[in-house]
């Protein structure tokens, strides 16, 4: 870690707040609860996997890189919060039975939303079906990784967005355009190794149908990808 000890402190019920932190100077990451009336329950950021591993991507990129913490560019600190996500998507596809899942949710296709791309979703659900804004109730996410923005200078951007869909110079905004690029890469390994792999046999079709086409290696191809990243 990047403070003078080997541990690192989980408070679990550090208040109420729609927050969750790592603090260097606390030696711990920090999670809150807050009431969701859109939801009829409280929304504990311990609980959400996501929040979880985001929080400890931050510690341990700080542990790895501790003067990026201290610097003044906006892009550095936009970079933090997308490796933070990045760690959220990789510990979410660690397991095999999220892999599944992921290939359930998208046919297999991984520029479709599922588990992996979309981040803290009950968070971001509770935070959007409270807002004033209805054209993103169906968003329940509280970021996508599965986006198309391009690299932008961030004083060539608006301070905050008017809408949370669009790009601005708010670093948790700005860091997607770092997430969509590593979540691309995924996709991108996912997709060579979906043509490498043999392809699962199908079963037996009865006299005088058509015989299933084979079908890629979908799981196998993205675990594959998981462990390479």
């Amino acid at each position: 870690w990047a403070f003078g000890s080997n541990q690192l402190d989980v408070v679990a019920h550090a208040g109420e707040d729609k927050n969750a932190y790592y603090a260097r100077w606390q030696q711990s990451v920090n999670f809150f609860h807050f009431k969701s009336p859109e939801l009829d329950k409280t929304v504990q950021t311990s609980q959400s996997v996501d929040i979880v591993s985001h929080e400890t991507g931050h510690a341990t990129l700080d542990g790895m890189k501790p003067k990026y913490l201290g610097s003044w560019t906006g892009e550095t600190m936009a970079f933090h919060e997308a490796f933070a996500d990045s760690t959220a998507i990789l510990y979410t596809l660690s397991s095999d039975h999220n892999v599944s899942k992921v290939v359930e949710e998208t046919g297999g296709d991984l520029r479709k939303n599922s588990r992996a791309s979309m981040l803290a979703e009950e968070f971001g659900k509770a935070i959007k079906l409270g807002n004033t804004d209805p054209a993103d109730d169906n968003n329940t996410w509280l970021r996508n990784a599965r986006n198309d923005f391009k690299y932008i200078p961030m004083s060539e951007l608006p301070s905050y967005a008017t809408k949370k869909e669009e790009l601005s110079a708010e670093v948790h905004s700005y860091s997607r355009i770092f997430t969509g690029g590593f979540y691309d890469c995924v996709i991108n390994l996912y997709d060579r190794f979906a043509k490498e792999l043999p392809a699962l046999p199908q079963p037996e079709t009865p006299d005088g149908q058509e015989p299933k086409p084979a079908q890629p290696d979908y799981e196998s191809a993205l675990k594959k990808a998981r462990d390479v990243i």
